[in-house]
């Protein structure tokens, strides 16, 4: 069991030794007997190390009176466990140079550092160089040494894979007035070169956030991931909690300062999963960040600085049912025309909302909607219900919104177009036309001229073919459009449209059909307002009113002790809403009432707000004696 265990401690101080990074040369220069022995190395693995003075000037390395100066204080880069003793003292240095040889072979992704200092009249820059052949030198940076304790320098060579695995590997250091004096001296000590082993791991880990950065129209439902390129642990060597997931994970609104988002975390496969604790809010952006220097691979390399994206969320979505939009027209092959499709919506459709048009099929396949087509996105105002929008698929535009992804045209030998919210994978169907027969299962092509209808719809009450409409050719009708009533319940209307017997149908490569000017049933609003005595406001709109709604005394606001909100029909589309007060209006004053959230009877809101503003009079008769 000893051995065993001296076996496993064994192996597991070399897989470590591999991991970690290795000293691969080192310089205290504290044995300074004369030059050769104080520019021995003390340790290297490689070798081949060695410092060379460049002649120049007057300069010179002096072996005595290199003690102290700060060095005894600070001692930066000190290394296993040495005191300060001596170090390298380069007198007059402008002129001349040190040249000192590190070879890397079989190491990669090296790092110097050195301790150094000035004296006051000591040359003020310290120009490095270093070469990858032993000829040539590229200029690598300037370093300005303090005129006081000693500071240590770090030069990084990470990056630059010509210095990995390379005998000829040499950094050159000359020196230059700056900020110094001319005479003087540069002091250095405690020099290394530090690297990984050639093919050890010496990169932390990469992390890809999903939503990556800058994604719009993200999910309310969103579980945001941080997918890891390697296995990651805390920087503690402690495998990761899912209860850690919040100290590592950082998410707010906005931005960095912003309010902290709360959350729940797990990891596993690579993956840090976060769970907002509350559904996230519509049009609103997060920020989601991996903290600094919290998580590091198995090979003890840390990510070290924050890793962060951000994402917007989705705007507020109208929530379609089944023929809550209805094609009133479209062309599929006019001469001279655009493909296009015009849709009559029977509800107010929010701003920023999303709808798919596609013509690729519904199937029995696993998948039942084929992928493809566009996206329209509604514009930043409300589109009323009764309205009418086109989109020409074709061209990938629309006379209201914005229109992404793939555009397709409409064949003359018969075509659909399908309306759905949501995926392919999760559709939430609205409507659709074709215009010949929806087919009956089997049914898997992608393409072609036909389709199933999908499972949601029903032809005749949310979706129509156009087969039978009058101009039909074959069982098949390329262009048309709706030609019956425009007035009428959202019922009878919606039985109207989706009648191919209402419908003027033409063959293809016709010149454009005139289709008619729409002007459907739209939502309540107030067309007259009258105040009626001291304390009452009459209000007339256009359209029935849901009882329920038109007597909501929280829909009429602004003037204070409203009592009551009676409602009246005169048997037409038109409906009266007289409005009682408990205080009187008092002569002179002014008053503004806002009338909010009323309902027809077809379910339309009110698309916006009407104001009434008045000042209140009397008027006096006088009877002529």
């Amino acid at each position: 069991m000893v051995k065993q265990l001296t076996l496993f401690s064994l192996f597991l101080i070399s897989s470590l030794a591999l991991n970690a990074q290795s000293l691969v040369h080192y310089w205290n220069f504290n044995n300074s007997t004369d030059q050769t022995t104080l520019l021995t190395p003390t340790s290297n693995l490689v070798p081949g190390a060695a410092i060379t003075q460049i002649a120049g000037g007057i300069s010179a390395i002096q072996v005595t009176s290199n003690t102290g100066n700060g060095f005894d204080v600070t001692n930066p880069n000190a290394r296993t466990g040495d005191v300060s003793g001596a170090h390298l003292r380069f007198n007059d240095p402008i002129g001349g140079g040190l040249l000192f040889s590190l070879p890397t072979t079989g190491y990669q992704q090296v790092v110097v550092k050195y301790a150094t200092r000035r004296s006051g009249s000591g040359a003020g820059n310290q120009l490095v160089y270093y070469t990858t052949n032993g000829t040539d030198f590229d200029s690598l940076t300037v370093i300005q040494p303090a005129n006081g304790d000693p500071t240590m320098q770090t030069l990084d060579f990470s990056a630059i894979p010509s210095v990995n695995d390379n005998a000829n590997f040499a950094i050159r250091i000359t020196f230059e007035l700056g900020a110094g004096g001319a005479a003087g001296n540069n002091r250095f000590d405690n020099f290394t070169l530090d690297g990984f082993l050639l093919g050890a791991d010496a990169s932390p880990p990469t992390v890809v956030f999903s939503p990556i950065s800058g994604t719009v129209d993200v999910a309310l439902n969103a579980t945001p991931t941080l997918t890891f390129s390697e296995d990651i642990r805390l920087v503690s060597d402690a495998a990761i909690m899912d209860g850690d997931i919040p100290t590592l994970v950082d998410m707010r609104l906005n931005d960095a300062a912003g309010a902290p988002v709360s959350f729940t975390g797990s990891y596993a496969n690579r993956v840090i999963t976060i769970t907002p604790t509350a559904t996230l809010a519509n049009s609103q952006t997060y920020y989601l960040a991996l903290n600094a220097n919290v998580v590091e691979d198995t090979s003890n390399n840390a990510v070290v600085a924050v890793q962060s994206a951000a994402f917007t969320t989705i705007a507020p979505q109208t929530q379609f049912q089944p023929g809550d939009l209805v094609p009133v027209a479209y062309r599929m092959n006019a001469s001279g025309g655009q493909d296009e499709v015009a849709f009559l919506t029977f509800v107010n459709i929010l701003p920023g909302t999303k709808i798919n048009l596609t013509d690729t099929k519904y199937t029995d396949n696993a998948q039942p909607q084929c992928p493809g087509g566009l996206t329209w996105t509604s514009p930043n105002t409300l589109i009323p219900a009764g309205s009418v929008f086109v989109i020409q698929n074709d061209a990938g535009a629309a006379s209201t919104g914005t229109v992404t992804g793939s555009t397709f045209g409409l064949s003359s030998g018969g075509d659909q177009v399908i309306v759905y919210t949501g995926t392919p994978d999760a559709p939430s169907y609205i409507t659709a036309l074709s215009s010949n027969a929806w087919v009956s299962s089997p049914h898997t092509a992608c393409s072609g001229s036909l389709s199933l209808i999908p499972a949601a719809l029903q032809d005749g009450v949310s979706a129509i073919n156009l087969s039978t409409a009058p101009g039909n050719t074959n069982g098949n009708t390329v262009n048309g459009y709706y030609s019956g009533t425009q007035t009428g319940t959202n019922a009878n209307l919606r039985a109207s449209i989706l009648n191919p017997a209402n419908w003027n149908g033409i063959g293809g490569a016709t010149p454009p059909q005139a289709w008619p000017t729409w002007n459907f049933p739209g939502p309540p609003q107030v067309t007259s307002a009258l105040v009626t005595s001291n304390s009452t406001i009459r209000l007339i709109f256009n359209n029935d009113l849901s009882p329920a709604t038109a007597t909501d005394l929280a829909n009429y606001t602004g003037i204070a002790d409203l009592t009551n909100a009676s409602v009246t029909s005169n048997g037409t589309a038109l409906d009266t809403v007289t409005l009682t007060y408990a205080t009187p209006f008092v002569i002179g004053n002014s008053y503004t009432l806002t009338v909010a959230n009323v309902v027809d009877s077809e379910n339309r809101v009110m698309l916006s707000p009407y104001v009434f503003t008045f000042n209140y009079v009397t008027k006096i008769k006088f009877n002529n004696r």
